[in-house]
């Protein structure tokens, strides 16, 4: 056997075949090279217990494949959690070597994910999509069995990555993870194309803050139509009205109702009652533009 591992290049195919032709380990074969690598550090016995496990890395990589990142690079990512599971892994334990390294493989590329997902910093929401969760029982087991360890969790202080756990979970667990992932769609670019259509891109689609063309001209006839209706109404009110409608009602800093009183030798009260007998001439000079409030 080479003693160099296969590397993905440009070419997946061609990595593709590569570990493809690289024998699997029987278990004895497995556990032989694993005892070289942990009483001996056999680098040797090392490379041979990843090369035979590189293929497995492939296929969990392609599970990822959605997320519009480059599959080469999550197989890189899940080689370097192979490599990180091949040593720790204890040969007495009694278990295959991939049962407990598909754990490291799938965490090492969710953390890839988490990392080149946005180019917003990750959120407490995202992180506790791929983050460290205690494992989640599985269907039609007890609560009682929730503390304890599968193989591939007995070396992680009983916890898993929370959507490998809802992997091996009950299907609403499950859902409720992909349903988490809808709610944290990847960036794209405003100026990328929609769709086919090179000449459209989604920052022309975005709705626009300004007013349309048919909204602005409403809003001027409407503005016209006030301005008419208060110059209609200054002129039928006496001097007391038209000041307590200019200085009062119009003003941006309305004059107070005893200061207006003092100015003309009235009341406060019966300042206050000139008031709302002008605010009843506005509203019928401006009932024909609807239901008119005027605010105190």
């Amino acid at each position: 056997m080479s003693q160099s591992l296969p590397v993905v290049h440009h070419s997946l195919d061609q990595y593709m075949l590569e570990v493809g032709r690289v024998p699997l380990l029987t278990r004895d074969e497995e556990r032989q090279l694993a005892e070289q690598l942990r009483d001996h550090e056999d680098i040797d016995a090392a490379k041979k217990l990843v090369a035979s496990n590189l293929r497995f890395v492939v296929k969990i990589a392609f599970e990822y494949k959605n997320y519009n990142i480059r599959i080469t690079d999550l197989i890189q990512e899940g080689n370097i959690g192979l490599m990180h599971a091949v040593s720790k892994f204890d040969p007495d334990r009694g278990y295959r070597l991939i049962s407990y390294a598909v754990w490291w493989i799938k965490a090492y590329i969710q953390n890839y994910i988490i990392k080149n997902w946005s180019l917003v910093p990750v959120s407490a929401r995202r992180k506790a999509l791929f983050g460290k969760r205690r494992a989640l029982p599985a269907a039609g087991e007890s609560t009682e069995q929730e503390g304890e360890a599968t193989e591939g969790e007995a070396a992680e202080g009983d916890e898993t990555h929370y959507l490998i756990a809802a992997e091996n979970a009950s299907k609403r667990a499950a859902q409720d993870a992909r349903d988490e992932l809808m709610l944290a769609r990847r960036d794209f670019s405003l100026d990328s194309a929609v769709g086919d259509d090179a000449t459209v891109t989604h920052v022309m689609r975005l709705p626009s803050s300004s007013p349309s063309a048919e909204e602005q001209l409403a809003s001027e006839g409407i503005r016209v139509q006030v301005q008419e209706a208060i110059a209609k109404t200054l002129q039928d009110l006496d001097e007391r009205g038209r000041y307590i409608l200019e200085h009062r009602l119009l003003a941006d800093i309305p004059e107070s109702l005893s200061d207006i009183g003092d100015k003309f030798g009235v009341s406060r009260e019966r300042a206050r009652q000139l008031e709302v007998r002008i605010k009843d001439k506005l509203k019928k000079a401006l009932s024909h533009l609807g239901e008119a409030d005027i605010v105190d």
